[in-house]
């Protein structure tokens, strides 16, 4: 097989990835209950993108492998840092409490730097990247809408989604005077998952629609984009606007407005319509849906009360747990376990969940040592920004921004590889480069 042909499979390789890893279809090879009840994040499987990650990064050092044999290439700090943060999880399994577990997050962590360099170090069309993850993100917010709508969610073991009813306890709801209402879940395992993915896919699909749309002659294949493009803006706004998510919107809302005041003059009349649209959408939820928006914005609601009272209480339980154990934390991925063993063990399983607050999270999980790690890596990669690619560091400081507010940016396999997804589509056009970045 000629390196040509290697390197094209390579890349188209990339896009299925893209496209399928929102998806939840896994092989279940451990699944642990707490008091009758599933324990989420005591699960372990294997999801169908992760076979074509593997692939994907099989081929990828194949293609190096000559360059390997006759030099030893330079590791860049970048690298160093990685390959340590890597190292500590896997050191933190010897003191880790459920040691199965902290492996499993170890591979997922792998996982999610080896996307990383892969998408460093390969060449691919920018455009057909993101109309992937633009398509991806729109078929996963028309399902949400469907969910929303329909208020109720089946499960589907092929898709890897559990079944949701507004009903039962450990749902997230909307609670109004009147019924509980099911916030949109599409094929995530919650609404603030896909409230964030949602967020970076509207990005995306607003600066590739100004693209698109600044051609002074535009062929058939432009105006078909840009019809993709509007209709995927319309269905991607509502689907975020039916997560409920309070941080999705709060970054969409501040990145919005950031790339407005970078963009207005180059583009006034295509972000008008835009935004034009988006208050459009906004006018016939709020119209339609008025009783379920307000419990958001307030703080006089039952639900919304709980809410800010547990979200206190996981802030409280991953102090108590930092100052047991500051410097090596409870091992990768043992969290819930740790924090289990600290509470009242008649909990309903829901209740045994990560702290929100990803940095906090990893805290008590790796330690000092770990979270300096990892904002090290974060740090590093901040440096290399280029406001004229503002679009992607706008998506870069958003899941940043909502590692303050959740978890699942690290606690989920989905979250992990959309964050090292998105640092590596960040490096890779700040600096232009299709090597690894020094």
């Amino acid at each position: 097989m000629s390196k040509l042909n290697l390197n094209k499979i390579i890349e188209y390789l990339l896009y299925l990835f893209v496209f399928l890893f929102p998806l939840q279809t896994c092989y279940i090879t451990r699944e642990l209950f707490i008091n009758n009840a599933k324990w989420e994040y005591g699960t372990i499987c294997f999801y169908l993108s992760d076979l074509i990650l593997i692939l994907l990064f099989g081929l990828f050092i194949l293609t190096k492998i000559r360059i390997f044999k006759y030099r030893i290439p330079k590791v860049p700090n970048i690298t160093k840092i990685s390959i340590l943060l890597i190292a500590w999880s896997l050191l933190s399994i010897i003191w880790s409490l459920d040691k199965q577990l902290a492996l499993y997050s170890v591979i997922k962590i792998t996982s999610a730097v080896a996307l990383f360099f892969v998408v460093l170090n390969i060449k691919f069309n920018w455009k057909k990247l993101l109309l992937v993850f633009i398509l991806s993100a729109t078929l996963q917010s028309g399902f949400g809408l469907w969910q929303f709508f329909n208020q109720d969610i089946p499960a589907n073991k092929y898709l890897g989604i559990s079944a949701h009813n507004p009903l039962e306890l450990g749902v997230s709801v909307i609670q109004t005077e009147e019924r509980r209402w099911l916030r949109s879940y599409g094929g995530q395992a919650h609404p603030n998952i896909l409230g964030g993915y949602l967020v970076i896919a509207l990005f995306f699909a607003i600066n590739l629609y100004l693209k698109v749309n600044k051609k002074e002659e535009q062929n058939k294949k432009d105006l078909y984009t840009r019809l993709f493009l509007l209709v995927s803006l319309i269905i991607l706004f509502s689907g975020l606007l039916t997560t409920f998510s309070r941080s999705a919107w709060l970054v969409f809302g501040m990145g919005f407005i950031f790339f407005i005041i970078f963009n207005f003059r180059k583009n006034i009349q295509a972000l008008s319509k835009i935004l034009f649209l988006f208050l459009i959408i906004t006018s016939f939820f709020i119209f339609n849906f008025k009783e379920i928006f307000l419990p958001r914005f307030t703080i006089n609601n039952r639900l919304e009360i709980q809410s800010i009272e547990e979200r206190i209480d996981y802030t409280t339980q991953a102090k108590n747990l930092i100052k047991d154990n500051q410097i090596k934390g409870f091992g990768v991925g043992n969290y819930t376990i740790a924090n289990y063993n600290k509470l009242k063990k008649d909990m309903p399983a829901w209740y045994f969940q990560p702290v929100h607050n990803t940095y906090l999270l990893i805290l008590t999980e790796l330690g000092i040592i770990g979270l300096i790690l990892f904002l090290s890596f974060i740090i590093m990669l901040l440096r290399k920004r280029n406001l004229k690619n503002n679009i992607f560091f706008i998506a870069t400081c958003s899941l940043l921004i909502i590692m303050f507010f959740d978890h699942w940016l690290w606690s989920s396999h989905f979250g992990l590889l959309l964050l090292f997804l998105i640092l590596g589509l960040f490096i890779k056009i700040s600096q232009k480069i299709n090597t690894v970045v020094k």
